[in-house]
């Protein structure tokens, strides 16, 4: 039997949606009855507990989010910004997480473009695919082909060299 499983629960979120943590997270969670909930963040979901506990409406909420949670319960710290590796925030298995920094999150992030790769677009005037490639607010224009998944490893190439671990590679 996988000893992952066994270290592995589910946790069922407030609005019928769940998400995936360890157990001591689980044990923790339950211990000091934290009810989680799903909300879309951007273009993703998380699960968020309400801290407030407060029926006043005056009052601000308070808000703790799983993967801040997970990421305190297994390392005994909280850094400025973690990212889910395989960009799924109702992931929270503390294996799924790493700690970050706003550029290489920002990379991290889902792919939403026509074509469905990213850093590539298309010039109906050379009829070419133009690879591009931006860290640190910085863009890099890394090369063309006329064929799209050429163009494709060429990104995959340089998301590699830029960001290591952290590169979004485009799925060929």
């Amino acid at each position: 039997m996988n000893t992952n499983n066994n270290l592995m629960k589910i946790l069922a979120l407030k609005n019928d949606s769940f998400a995936e943590i360890d157990k001591k997270v689980h044990s923790f969670i339950k211990k000091n009855n934290l009810i989680f909930f799903k909300q879309k963040i951007g273009n993703n979901y998380y699960a968020v507990c309400d801290l407030r506990r407060s029926k006043d409406i005056n009052k601000p909420n308070i808000y703790l989010y799983l993967h801040r949670l997970v990421f305190a319960v297994m390392s005994g710290r909280v850094p400025n910004r973690i990212d889910h590796k395989n960009r799924d925030g109702l992931d929270c298995k503390f294996s799924n997480l790493r700690e970050t920094t706003r550029s290489l999150n920002s990379h991290n992030q889902r792919i939403y473009n026509k074509n469905g790769y990213q850093g590539i677009w298309y010039d109906k005037i050379n009829n070419r695919y133009y690879v591009e490639i931006m860290k640190d607010r910085i863009k890099y224009k890394v090369g063309s082909s006329k064929d799209i998944i050429e163009a494709a490893k060429i990104y995959n190439n340089a998301a590699i060299k830029l960001y290591g671990e952290y590169a979004r590679i485009n799925e060929i």
